[in-house]
């Protein structure tokens, strides 16, 4: 990942060196944003996972999500 110097203080306050390699994947519950996952392997790491595998994590997540939304409406109907 190339150094953009206005993300060095992030990573910098997090205690983290600068990633050689990011994965970010949205998260979508009912066509809505929900989250977005993040990964790196730390300053001279290279990620083993491809960008498919990286998805279809996403989509678990998102059923996930999904299924929590649910719940929560059966236990608590009038709240939305």
């Amino acid at each position: 990942m190339p150094i953009e110097p206005a993300y060095v203080p992030f990573f910098g306050q997090l205690g983290l060196g600068y990633p050689a390699e990011v994965s970010l994947s949205p998260v979508e519950v009912n066509g809505r944003l929900v989250g977005i996952l993040y990964g790196d392997c730390g300053e001279h790491l290279r990620l083993t996972t491809s960008e498919q595998q990286d998805l279809q994590l996403a989509s678990r997540l998102s059923y996930g999500f999904a299924l929590v939304l649910i719940k929560s409406k059966i236990r608590h109907p009038g709240d939305g």
